[in-house]
């Protein structure tokens, strides 16, 4: 029972402390676009976001092509660059920018009658000339909706994803330097690892990737974190960790960000997996955004879901300015409206349990308590604040706004045990203690 309370405690404590990433918008994309393979590029100086192929809001596959843009960041400016050289439009393809070039990976051409397939060919961007030059060596297994991502600017690391008929094991990395391409230690062969529309991060030698859709009966979105240790002195050489299933929370076609203080957010996207026109694959009925931030502190091995402001789904990268600044554009927004808007993503950071009591002066006592509970604030925040009393399982038994510096709760009818107090401002919860009743 210890060892339950004590995780319980660290989880809620994991949640209210977690950091958000907060939309700016910026300006809107020459034309609305959804599955579009997205990146960042530095030219001179200035920053840049890619956007290569898609579909557009008619959602059908007549609509999915080759466009292609670039949005600059000092201008807050759009323009219009030349098409991807391939014969057919396509979706779910992913882009990374490695050593001053963008390497735009794999996606799938649907054809008239619902057949689809995956895409072998490997595209090579010079942003500084915004010319195509000749195509990378083929991908070994062709692949779309891919989780894809960088190692030390250096590797492009082609996690499971979708060939064809069905998800894969595969790990295949390429190496622009070289231009060929090496098999890594495939994920393990099972539904909890092999995913389509899962995203990956790395972070020093460690990789991450969430969610995607399984295998299986109208592909259920999965809320799985798998992990995986690249070894730096033979990089095809991945150990792979147990996986970690964040119950309840699956994403599809999100953005995964590694945050500046080494917690990894995954945002974006939606809970239900769907075809290419963002209807579910359960029920042919039209998919909502997920709204919410999912974010996984590595050291404590611990996840916070968080909801937050509302961003679009159906992404397929975004732009790595730098550790603090992302750029995503296009996407689904509500009632899958195909959209052209565009946004810059700021890393804020919640007060720390620590500094909000401090700065607000914040007592709860008695602790233990028997027949009531004071609050007390030494300063009031400026904004709406609320308390909610919480059993060990997370039930809530009590919640009230507070107006007033000193506030008193009658523990009538609670049972000997322990509670979470935990306090909001604004929506977003901030500080957690935890009392003991007893009787």
């Amino acid at each position: 029972m210890r060892l339950l309370s004590s995780f319980v405690f660290l989880l809620f404590t994991t949640t209210i402390n977690a950091q958000n990433w907060v939309p700016t918008s910026i300006a809107n994309m020459p034309e609305a676009i959804s599955n579009n393979a997205v990146c960042e590029a530095k030219v001179n100086g200035v920053d840049y976001m890619y956007s290569f192929g898609g579909i557009d809001t008619t959602k059908s596959f007549q609509g999915i092509n080759l466009n292609a843009f670039k949005y600059n960041v000092s201008t807050n400016s759009w323009s219009t660059i030349s098409e991807l050289p391939d014969t057919l439009g396509k979706i779910a393809a992913a882009a990374s920018y490695v050593k001053g070039k963008i390497y735009i990976i794999g996606g799938y051409h649907v054809f008239n009658g619902g057949s689809e397939v995956s895409s072998s060919k490997v595209h090579v961007f010079d942003p500084v000339t915004d010319l195509y030059l000749p195509d990378g060596q083929d991908i070994p297994t062709p692949i779309d909706d891919q989780a894809q991502a960088v190692w030390r600017d250096s590797l492009i690391y082609v996690i499971t994803g979708w060939s064809n008929t069905g998800n894969v094991s595969d790990v295949q990395v390429y190496d622009p330097t070289q231009d060929n391409w090496q098999s890594a230690t495939a994920v393990p062969s099972t539904n909890a690892y092999r995913a389509f529309g899962a995203q990956a991060v790395i972070v020093g030698d460690v990789i991450y990737y969430y969610g995607g859709a399984r295998m299986g009966g109208s592909f259920p979105a999965q809320s799985i974190l798998r992990i995986g240790q690249i070894d730096p002195n033979n990089p095809t050489s991945i150990t792979w960790q147990p996986t970690l299933d964040n119950a309840n929370h699956p994403l599809y076609r999100m953005i995964g960000l590694a945050n500046p203080d080494g917690n990894i957010t995954f945002l974006g996207g939606s809970g239900i997996s769907y075809n290419y026109d963002g209807l579910a694959y359960t029920n042919n009925q039209g998919v909502p955004t997920a709204n919410k931030q999912v974010v996984f502190n590595p050291d404590l091995q611990v996840f916070s879901n968080n909801i937050s402001q509302v961003y679009p789904m159906d992404l397929r990268g975004y732009a790595n300015v730098n550790e603090s600044t992302k750029y995503i554009c296009g996407g689904m927004e509500a009632n899958q409206t195909v959209t052209n808007k565009a946004y810059k993503l700021s890393f804020t950071q919640a007060l720390s349990q620590s500094d909000y009591a401090k700065e607000f002066g914040v007592r709860v006592y008695p602790n233990p308590a028997i027949d009531f509970l004071n609050v007390h604030f030494d300063r009031l925040p400026q904004s709406e604040i609320k308390v909610d009393v919480l059993n060990i399982q997370g039930q809530q038994f009590y919640s009230q706004y507070l107006t007033k510096n000193d506030n008193r709760f009658s523990l009538k009818g609670y049972s000997s045990g322990h509670y979470f107090i935990v306090f909001s401002v604004d929506g977003e919860k901030t500080f957690s203690t935890i009392i003991s009743v007893k009787r």
